[in-house]
Formats: structure tokens, sequence, C-alpha cells
């Protein structure tokens, strides 16, 4: 497979669950575990402190690098919701 260098490809391709990528280190889980997490909400809202939660196994951020990217897809999650 030919990868183009461009963002959009590459974030098509993480969505694509071709590649997996770490969410958080510090309690270590994956987009995977949290695209799962918010599929499993069946439709409804969820928080980001609850989605860290769940899939940090019940710890708290540590370093919070992490908490931008699991902004950006609770947010994408809560927008496809219905209100």
């Amino acid at each position: 497979m030919i990868l183009n260098r461009n963002r959009e490809s590459f974030s098509g391709l993480l969505g694509s669950g071709l590649f997996i990528m770490m969410v958080c280190l510090c309690h270590p889980f994956s987009d995977k575990k949290v695209r799962e997490h918010l599929s499993a909400k069946d439709g409804k809202k969820c928080g980001m402190s609850e989605v860290y939660s769940t899939c940090s196994g019940g710890n708290k951020p540590q370093c919070c690098t992490c908490l931008e990217t699991l902004k950006d897809m609770v947010k994408t999650h809560n927008k496809t919701v219905a209100a």
C-alpha cells in the first residue's frame, strides 16, 4: 500500500482500523478503545472525564498530553449524536 504524505490520507487510515494510535501513554489506551467506548454509548452524549476514566481503568490524567486528542474524539462523537 502506498501512503500519501498528506494529513487527510493519514487520518483516514487511522479511522479505518489499519493503524492503532495510542491516546494515552501514562495509563495506556488506544483510539480503538476510545471508539469502542463511544460506540457503546448507543447514541448518547458523554463527557471527557467519563471516557478517560473508563478507558484508563479508573485512573485520572497524569501528564495531560492526551487530553486534546481525547477532547477532539469526544467532541466529534457528541456532534454526531442527536440532541
